[in-house]
């Protein structure tokens, strides 16, 4: 190693270590060192060693394209790093962006860029140059092999997973939405399309036969714990066993595997009576047949039961939930635009079915049998944010009659002082459904109007109430892990019995609603995720499989709806990418020693 380099790495790893110890003092409004710098010198010297090595493996990488991609991904995961810093620390209270706290966020951008982009290069070096050996023959090693009867095992071995969580919660968990859709089919309230009614009606179902054969709502909320539980299971099974179809390494499959099994928000989750988790699970087996009709194109479209399986997906994604008709139109969309011209025609039938049948059913069958489709403004959240901070905030600059249009859309004139920038309900409470029908252009138009008008507010609005979900230090919403209880929901009788209490579960759920341990707590954010998702994203472009990127389509579809929804950073709303994203990143590891089909370059 030459002295130049030497210096180059000394230098550069001071900087970095430099560049991520400044912090920002609000109350002196200077730059300071943050409280890690100032415990010991020690911290600083691990610290900058670390940066000295990973400077060091950097520049004996020689592919070029490789380090384009990579700090490109650095520079978009910086970007979004300080946007979510900026606005936790910052913004949402209230303090203003000053010069000083200008160029710490520069520095810390510019420090974070080249972080990130650096431990990218590493990462897709270590992706490139990873060798696969040919798996030896064990009991274990064959458990992976894809056939019927270890698709059962695994399935098996997942569902027994749950079985704590399910005796510790027992019968299961349900929200206030789910409360609200017993409500609906035991008929005590009329049912609508509010929460998807497919979903109501399995809930219905379970409930009927647990009324049937043991007498009670607990009875039906097991029975529907239990079906999901098997749904989850069987799915995660099938999406294991496709690993080793694609050559992935038996650790990332076993590791995969125990993701599946123990991470605490997936098993929470398996017995949750929410619309958002059989959706998930039908985007990730969606995502897994794009990823084949993308890459492996020949084999995929001559078997009809393929297409007739991603169109059966396709409509399950928009029964589920009432964003899966743009994801699925995303997703159609973009098939038919990157396909060559002679699979074009095989991908319309799968695609249009379900749209058209979504259409036919929230419109003909609806209106036949009186189900009405449910409140529109739980779509509008962004709009009335920014009508809500406008009013707030600039009440001395409007005039009386943009006072007056404001104010028209809302039921309540102190709506302003229900503004939260990352809760959208408060507001959304007031929010006239009345006025809203007879005026919905109105309320884009009006949107369009104080954009213009107050484009800086109009922004905060909109990532103040989105950005928990590229952001990873962020707790996020409560999960939820009770039975939901009030006035109206005393005529169905249901509560959380617990057959075996768990201590460790207990913990665990505290560990799923609190950022407490290091690295681990990045396994219950949705930022991280998304992050992975970046990278993985620019690795596909590096290697240059760009038919790949339009299998992730609906995926993108779940992320970019979930910016559009009432809370700034809830987990169900982004389940899809939690259990879709670790099966992409392990895709990334196929077997280069051979041709596998569809991902070799």
């Amino acid at each position: 190693m030459t002295a130049k380099r030497i210096i180059l790495i000394l230098l550069s790893s001071v900087i970095l270590t430099l560049g991520v110890s400044l912090a920002y003092n609000v109350q002196a409004m200077e730059l300071t060192l943050n409280s890690l710098a100032n415990s010991t010198d020690f911290v600083w010297l691990i610290i900058c060693a670390f940066f000295a090595l990973m400077i060091n493996y950097l520049l004996k990488i020689k592919n070029k394209r490789l380090l384009v991609f990579s700090f490109i991904n650095g520079t978009v995961l910086s970007v979004l790093n300080v946007i979510g810093f900026t606005f936790t620390y910052y913004i949402l209270s209230d303090i203003d962006i000053n010069l000083k706290m200008t160029i710490y966020l520069i520095i810390k951008f510019l420090s974070c860029s080249v972080i990130f982009g650096s431990l990218s290069a590493l990462l897709f070096n270590f992706i490139d140059n990873v060798k696969i050996k040919e798996k030896a023959k064990s009991k274990l090693n064959n458990l992976f092999v894809p056939n019927k009867r270890n698709f059962l095992i695994l399935a098996l071995i997942i569902f027994l997973a749950y079985i704590p969580w399910f005796l510790h919660y027992f019968p299961g968990i349900c929200s206030a939405d789910s409360a609200v859709q017993m409500l609906q089919v035991t008929g005590n309230t009329a049912l609508t399309n509010h929460h998807p009614i497919f979903h109501t009606l399995i809930i219905g179902l379970c409930l009927n036969i647990g009324n049937l054969l043991f007498g009670s709502n607990n009875a039906g909320i097991a029975i529907y714990s239990i079906i999901q539980m098997l749904a989850c299971a069987f799915t995660f099974s099938f999406a294991v066993l496709y690993l080793h179809k694609k050559q992935v390494p038996a650790l990332l499959q076993k590791l995969l595997l125990l993701f599946f099994m123990f991470c605490p928000i997936v098993c929470s989750y398996s017995l949750t009576m929410w619309k958002d988790i059989p959706f998930a699970l039908c985007v990730l087996i969606t995502t897994i047949l794009l990823v084949e009709a993308c890459t492996n194109q020949d084999k995929f479209f001559k078997k009809k039961s393929n297409l007739i399986l991603l169109g059966v997906f396709f409509m399950l994604d928009i029964l589920f939930r009432k964003n899966g008709l743009y994801c699925v139109l995303l997703g159609g969309v973009v098939l038919l635009i990157f396909l060559p011209k002679k699979w074009k025609k095989q991908i319309l039938l799968p695609f249009l079915i379900p749209v058209i049948c979504s259409f036919i059913i929230t419109g003909p069958i609806f209106s036949t049998f009186d189900i009405k489709d449910g409140n529109s403004k739980e779509a509008l959240s962004v709009i009335m944010q920014q009508f809500a901070r406008i009013r707030k905030y600039h009440a001395n600059d409007l005039s009386k009659s943009e006072k007056k249009k404001l104010d028209s859309f809302f039921d309540d004139d102190s709506y302003m002082e229900l503004y939260n920038p990352t809760f959208a309900d408060p507001v959304k409470r007031v929010f006239s459904e009345e006025y809203l029908q007879d005026h919905k252009m109105d309320a884009v138009t009006t949107y369009l109007e104080f954009a213009f008008k107050y484009p800086k507010d109009t922004i905060i609005a909109f990532i103040a109430g989105s950005y928990g979900y590229y952001y990873p230090n962020l707790v996020g919403w409560e999960v939820f892990s009770t039975i939901y209880n009030d006035d109206d929901t005393e005529v169905l009788d249901i509560e959380q019995t617990p057959i075996v209490y768990s201590p460790i579960i207990k913990e665990l759920n505290v560990f799923l609603n609190s950022h407490n341990i290091p690295l681990l707590s990045m396994l219950t954010s949705c930022g991280f995720y998304l992050w992975t998702l970046v990278t993985i994203i620019c690795y596909t472009l590096y290697k240059k499989r760009y038919m790949l990127l339009c299998s992730f389509s609906v995926l993108l579809g779940v992320f970019l709806t979930a910016l559009l929804s009432p809370v700034f950073c809830e987990r169900r709303y982004v389940y899809s990418l939690i259990i879709t994203v670790p099966v992409l990143f392990c895709l990334c590891f196929f077997n280069k020693n051979k041709k596998v089909s569809g991902l070799s370059e």
